[in-house]
């Protein structure tokens, strides 16, 4: 008897496993249409401008010119990138839960020997490697400064490019 009680048991439990299932769900390949298209630079989520003579406007994106940089000194530019936030989430609070706008430029080897950074407008944090986070929309658009330092055997000419990263974020 004990054997039919365990067999006619394992084949309910069987039975019952096969109709709720066990989430042991292995994989799915499915097809999708996306439609993917670009903006520039100045209408984009992230809208990057320079308003400064050394930035120039090249199929919709900023570039940067140190072209003229002075030898053997340090130069700053005031307000080199200006950031604006067009996404669709709102930057309106200061609060725990409140979004905000996260900003950073990636340290990498391309920065030479410090000769190049980026600074907060009107302060000494530097953006590179760093995150800056703008909380409400009324400090937008946010500005950056940038120095180049050719003393020494700082060489800016190795700069080819510079990372933005950019992130809506909760604050905690």
């Amino acid at each position: 008897m004990q054997r039919r009680q365990l067999l006619s048991g394992l084949g309910i439990g069987l039975a019952s496993a096969g109709i709720i299932g066990t989430g042991a769900f292995r994989q799915v390949t499915a097809t999708r249409n996306v439609t993917v298209t670009t903006s520039d630079d100045s209408s984009a989520n992230l809208a990057i401008t320079g308003p400064t003579d050394e930035t120039a406007t090249n199929n919709g994106v900023v570039e940067i010119d140190l072209s003229k940089v002075n030898k053997n000194a340090v130069s700053t530019f005031d307000n080199i990138l200006e950031f604006d936030y067009n996404g669709g989430r709102d930057l309106s609070g200061t609060a725990s839960g409140d979004n905000q706008l996260e900003l950073s430029i990636k340290d990498s080897e391309s920065f030479p020997n410090s000769a190049v950074n980026f600074y907060q407008h009107d302060t000494s944090t530097s953006v590179v490697g760093n995150t800056w986070s703008i909380q409400d929309s009324v400090n937008l658009p946010a500005a950056l400064d940038m120095v180049v330092d050719t003393t020494g055997s700082n060489d800016p000419t190795t700069l080819s490019q510079i990372v933005i990263e950019a992130e809506v974020t909760q604050i905690s």
